[in-house]
Protein backbone atom coordinates (compact mmCIF):
# COMPACT_ATOMS: atom_id res chain seq x y z
CA UNK A 1 0.00 0.00 0.00
CA UNK A 2 1.27 3.74 -1.04
CA UNK A 3 0.49 7.30 -0.48
CA UNK A 4 1.24 9.42 -4.14
CA UNK A 5 1.58 13.11 -3.67
CA UNK A 6 1.30 16.22 -5.80
CA UNK A 7 0.82 19.02 -3.84
CA UNK A 8 -0.40 20.35 -0.50
CA UNK A 9 -4.29 19.62 -1.22
CA UNK A 10 -3.31 16.00 -2.03
CA UNK A 11 -1.38 16.04 1.26
CA UNK A 12 -4.48 17.30 3.32
CA UNK A 13 -6.60 14.20 1.70
CA UNK A 14 -4.55 11.53 2.00
CA UNK A 15 -3.83 12.31 5.73
CA UNK A 16 -7.93 11.89 5.67
CA UNK A 17 -7.58 8.45 3.95
CA UNK A 18 -4.85 7.05 7.23
CA UNK A 19 -5.97 4.53 9.65
CA UNK A 20 -6.85 6.19 12.65
CA UNK A 21 -3.84 5.14 14.69
CA UNK A 22 -1.82 7.44 12.45
CA UNK A 23 -4.74 10.18 12.25
CA UNK A 24 -4.11 10.61 15.90
CA UNK A 25 0.09 10.52 15.42
CA UNK A 26 -0.52 13.42 12.36
CA UNK A 27 -2.97 15.47 14.88
CA UNK A 28 -0.06 15.66 16.92
CA UNK A 29 2.39 16.38 15.33
CA UNK A 30 0.62 19.08 13.87
CA UNK A 31 -0.38 20.60 17.57
CA UNK A 32 3.10 20.32 18.38
CA UNK A 33 4.50 22.43 15.55
CA UNK A 34 2.06 24.97 15.85
CA UNK A 35 3.37 24.61 19.67
CA UNK A 36 6.83 25.38 18.76
CA UNK A 37 6.28 27.23 16.29
CA UNK A 38 4.26 29.96 18.60
CA UNK A 39 7.06 29.97 20.99
CA UNK A 40 9.90 30.36 18.27
CA UNK A 41 7.83 33.67 17.37
CA UNK A 42 7.06 34.70 21.27
CA UNK A 43 10.90 34.09 21.74
CA UNK A 44 11.65 36.52 18.80
CA UNK A 45 9.07 39.17 19.79
CA UNK A 46 9.92 38.83 23.57
CA UNK A 47 11.71 42.41 24.13
CA UNK A 48 9.37 44.20 21.22
CA UNK A 49 6.82 46.61 23.33
CA UNK A 50 3.29 47.22 21.40
CA UNK A 51 2.26 51.37 21.80
CA UNK A 52 -1.19 51.94 21.54
CA UNK A 53 -2.30 55.27 20.84
CA UNK A 54 -5.90 56.00 21.95
CA UNK A 55 -6.95 59.65 21.53
CA UNK A 56 -3.48 60.95 20.93
CA UNK A 57 -2.12 59.55 24.13
CA UNK A 58 -0.01 56.73 23.92
CA UNK A 59 0.19 54.07 26.36
CA UNK A 60 1.68 50.87 26.74
CA UNK A 61 -0.12 48.12 25.11
CA UNK A 62 2.08 45.33 26.56
CA UNK A 63 4.82 43.00 24.23
CA UNK A 64 4.13 41.95 20.90
CA UNK A 65 4.60 37.83 22.76
CA UNK A 66 1.89 38.41 24.42
CA UNK A 67 -0.27 38.89 21.92
CA UNK A 68 0.67 34.96 19.95
CA UNK A 69 -1.45 32.16 20.18
CA UNK A 70 -2.78 28.96 18.76
CA UNK A 71 -6.09 27.87 17.97
CA UNK A 72 -6.19 23.99 17.13
CA UNK A 73 -9.86 23.01 15.82
CA UNK A 74 -11.34 20.08 13.35
CA UNK A 75 -14.37 22.72 12.26
CA UNK A 76 -13.77 22.07 8.57
CA UNK A 77 -14.00 18.25 8.71
CA UNK A 78 -10.01 17.33 8.83
CA UNK A 79 -8.63 15.97 11.44
CA UNK A 80 -6.35 18.21 12.56
CA UNK A 81 -5.65 21.95 11.70
CA UNK A 82 -4.03 24.38 13.85
CA UNK A 83 -3.28 28.48 13.09
CA UNK A 84 -0.75 30.61 14.97
CA UNK A 85 -1.63 33.94 15.11
CA UNK A 86 -0.71 37.36 16.27
CA UNK A 87 -3.23 39.76 18.00
CA UNK A 88 -1.32 42.51 18.03
CA UNK A 89 -2.59 45.87 16.84
CA UNK A 90 1.19 46.69 15.48
CA UNK A 91 1.89 43.00 14.79
CA UNK A 92 1.90 43.78 10.44
CA UNK A 93 4.46 47.39 10.93
CA UNK A 94 6.84 44.91 12.70
CA UNK A 95 6.77 42.50 10.43
CA UNK A 96 7.04 44.36 7.16
CA UNK A 97 7.80 47.43 8.17
CA UNK A 98 6.63 50.71 6.76
CA UNK A 99 7.76 53.26 4.23
CA UNK A 100 8.64 56.84 4.61
CA UNK A 101 5.61 58.69 6.96
CA UNK A 102 4.50 62.37 7.60
CA UNK A 103 1.86 63.48 9.15
CA UNK A 104 -1.08 65.83 8.43
CA UNK A 105 1.31 68.30 9.02
CA UNK A 106 4.08 67.12 6.58
CA UNK A 107 6.21 66.43 10.10
CA UNK A 108 8.43 63.40 9.06
CA UNK A 109 8.11 60.20 11.32
CA UNK A 110 10.47 58.28 9.66
CA UNK A 111 9.96 54.79 8.60
CA UNK A 112 10.17 51.12 10.29
CA UNK A 113 12.10 48.73 9.65
CA UNK A 114 10.73 45.21 8.40
CA UNK A 115 11.46 42.21 10.97
CA UNK A 116 10.47 38.88 9.37
CA UNK A 117 9.26 36.49 12.57
CA UNK A 118 6.02 35.12 11.41
CA UNK A 119 6.72 34.45 7.58
CA UNK A 120 9.69 32.53 8.10
CA UNK A 121 8.72 30.80 11.72
CA UNK A 122 5.62 29.21 10.05
CA UNK A 123 7.13 28.31 6.54
CA UNK A 124 10.36 26.26 8.42
CA UNK A 125 7.35 24.48 11.04
CA UNK A 126 5.05 23.54 7.97
CA UNK A 127 8.27 21.82 5.99
CA UNK A 128 9.26 20.36 9.30
CA UNK A 129 5.35 19.18 10.30
CA UNK A 130 5.21 17.83 6.83
CA UNK A 131 8.69 15.60 7.18
CA UNK A 132 7.69 14.41 10.33
CA UNK A 133 4.30 13.24 9.22
CA UNK A 134 5.62 11.67 6.28
CA UNK A 135 8.29 10.03 8.99
CA UNK A 136 5.12 9.03 10.88
CA UNK A 137 3.62 7.28 7.73
CA UNK A 138 6.36 5.33 6.68
CA UNK A 139 7.23 4.00 10.21
CA UNK A 140 3.88 2.16 9.72
CA UNK A 141 5.23 0.43 6.49
CA UNK A 142 3.45 2.30 3.75
CA UNK A 143 4.94 4.29 1.00
CA UNK A 144 5.19 7.48 -0.32
CA UNK A 145 6.18 9.16 -3.06
CA UNK A 146 5.72 12.51 -5.03
CA UNK A 147 6.91 15.67 -3.60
Amino acid sequence: MGVELEGLAEFKQALLNLPRDLQSAAAAIVNDEADAAASEIRAQYERVKTPVVMRGYKRDGGHLSDHVTVISSAEDGSFARAKVKSSAPHAAIYEFGTGPRTTKKGVNRGSSPAHPTVIPVAIRRRRGMVDRIMSAIKAQGLEVSGE
